[in-house]
């Protein structure tokens, strides 16, 4: 998929310095409005490049506010999500959250006529502004999905599809016991014993137990981070790119 994977380097490697440099800045706004995910509005702005007439759409928050994601639209119909930050000031209405943000940004992107989405998988959630842990890691090992997958139907790696499917079975499929062998020193910090950490599965019971407890879920999965990426070999996750048909 020689296309995918040209679209893959530039929006990782190239993308977010040409969005930064100020010939972008010295366009001007050539429109704006309101897009909607999950019904919860969102503000945008939109921009052109009168060179060859890419837009840009700053989606989120009023203008003069840091935007809470970016929309890079070419003219052949490609799309990518460039960055994607969930904020409290975000939506126009209440009820905002990071799923209605990215269901506004895809609904931006089809409402303007594209007919791909190009998105890489950055998501962190902060807990201080000195620890935080990754997203994809952690709706993996619970859920057998990344977060983006949960929120976007239809959603399919670039590139890897074998990789991830085989991920995908191993947290399935590992028990709770075989973890803590190969990595000693993790407090649990919930309750387990009504689960059989000897069966298979039981480790994502476990994951999943302790991450719907929002007391100790994020220091623990911050905390933890470093031990339970190599469970099933899954760091490629994080800045993995996503694609998905509109």
């Amino acid at each position: 998929m020689p296309r995918q994977t040209r679209r893959n380097r530039y929006s990782r490697e190239v993308l977010g310095h040409i969005l930064a440099h100020g010939f972008w800045r010295r366009q001007g706004q050539f429109g704006g409005g309101t897009v909607s995910g999950n019904g919860i509005r969102y503000d945008y702005r939109e921009y052109r490049n009168t060179y060859d007439g890419v837009h840009i759409f700053h989606g989120g928050r009023k203008h003069g506010k840091a935007e809470c994601f970016l929309l890079m639209i070419e003219n052949d119909g490609n799309a990518v999500i460039q960055s994607l930050k969930q904020g409290v000031d975000c939506a126009l209405d209440p009820g905002g959250s990071g799923r209605s943000l990215v269901h506004a940004a895809i609904e931006l992107a089809k409402q303007k006529g594209a007919k791909h989405v190009y998105l890489t998988d950055l998501t962190r959630k902060e807990i201080t502004p000195s620890q935080s842990f990754r997203l994809p890691w952690m709706y993996f090992l619970t859920t057998g999905q990344t977060w983006y997958e949960s929120v976007i139907p239809g959603l399919r790696p670039v590139e890897g599809t074998f990789r991830i499917e085989k991920s995908r079975a191993c947290v399935r499929n590992l028990s709770w016991a075989s973890v803590m062998q190969a990595k000693p020193g993790i407090i649990v910090p919930v309750t387990i014993t009504d689960i059989d950490v000897t069966q298979p599965g039981s480790a994502m019971a476990v994951l999943q137990r302790i991450k719907e407890n929002r007391e100790v879920a994020p220091t623990f999965f911050a905390e933890n981070e470093d031990k339970l990426v190599g469970i099933c070999e899954i760091g490629y996750l994080y800045g993995m790119d996503w694609i998905v048909d509109l």
